[in-house]
């Protein structure tokens, strides 16, 4: 499995997405968004491992993370209802 021959920060990620590749991806950017994944001198930089807490473990939780994110216009239209 590619989870186990990767660094744990790598295995966390797949874990957390449950390999789906647009959750890892929002999970990697909300490492970088709590400065925990830094890019240094053109290079991204990893702790050693990040702690479950760190990152959420459902998909509805990163959703959440990112609607309060977003400016109160952008949140409006992301909730506004489509009849």
């Amino acid at each position: 499995m590619l989870a186990e021959k990767s660094g744990r920060v790598a295995a966390l990620l797949f874990e957390r997405s449950a390999g789906n590749a647009q959750q890892c991806m929002d999970l990697a950017q909300l490492l970088v968004k709590k400065q925990i994944a830094k890019y240094v001198a053109g290079t991204w930089v990893l702790p050693f491992s990040v702690s479950a807490e760190e990152l959420p473990s459902r998909a509805e939780e990163v959703a959440l993370l990112r609607l309060a994110g977003l400016s109160s216009p952008a949140r409006a239209l992301a909730e506004a209802r489509v009849e």
